[in-house]
Formats: C-alpha cells, structure tokens, sequence
C-alpha cells in the first residue's frame, strides 16, 4: 500500500490518474536520465504542424516523480517551444499543491528531462527558433 503522507491532493490524484504516460513513437526530442534517488524519468517530445509541443513521459519513481510527469505533460500541451523554455521548477511544485522537501528533487529530475529533450528537439530540428 502506498502512503500518500504529506502530498496534496492534486499529487496524489495526477498519481493515480497520470496525463502523458506514454511513450511518444517517432519523437522530434527524447531524453532519459536517472536521477540520483534511483528513479529514471524518460520525455518524449513531439511537435504538431504549428511547432506546438506535445510531451509524453515514462517512469519507474516515486508517487511524487510521476505526479510531476503527468502535471508537466498537461504544462506543456499546446506551448510553444519557448514558452516551455521559461518553465521553472517553482512552477511545477506550484501546480502540484507543493511538494514535501524530501521530495522536490522529483521536480528537478522531471524538469531537467525535460530540458534534455528539448535541447534534442532543437538539435534535430535547427529551424526551431528561439528569442
């Protein structure tokens, strides 16, 4: 059983009901790491005809890591590279409903994710552009 001591609501629920838990075929950016508490977060980024970007995630953490998966999924629906750029990890944890101290790594791991992926994105797609 797991224990939801100290998460909001919003954490638990995006838990149990995670949005982007998916692997994204043919992705425009991609990136894998392990953070150092042993969980591995996988982002999968895909942009639509008009450069928005669409993002799916995989993990085997930690409520708290797929809870920041599923909310950075819906984050960056529809944002245009940029925008998901100037995308903070403050920004996550708020949307969460804040996230117990022992566990805001999760939303670093998950931001850094996904900052790997877009630096993929850009790499492969140099059209991509940036102010």
């Amino acid at each position: 059983m797991v224990s939801a001591e100290g998460y909001s609501e919003t954490v638990m629920e995006e838990y149990y009901s995670p949005y982007g838990m998916e692997k994204l075929f043919g992705p425009d950016g991609y990136a894998k790491v392990r953070g150092a508490c042993g969980d591995t977060m996988e982002v999968f980024l895909k942009l639509d005809e008009v450069q928005r970007v669409h993002m799916g995630f995989l993990s085997d953490g930690c409520i708290a890591t797929v809870a920041c998966g599923s909310m950075l999924s819906k984050m960056v629906r529809d944002r245009t590279v940029e925008e998901v750029l100037n995308m903070t990890e403050e920004d996550l944890i708020s949307a969460l409903g804040g996230l117990p101290d022992d566990h805001r790594h999760c939303a670093t791991l998950t931001l850094d994710t996904m900052f790997k992926a877009l630096l993929d994105l850009m790499t492969r797609n140099e059209h991509i552009r940036t102010t």
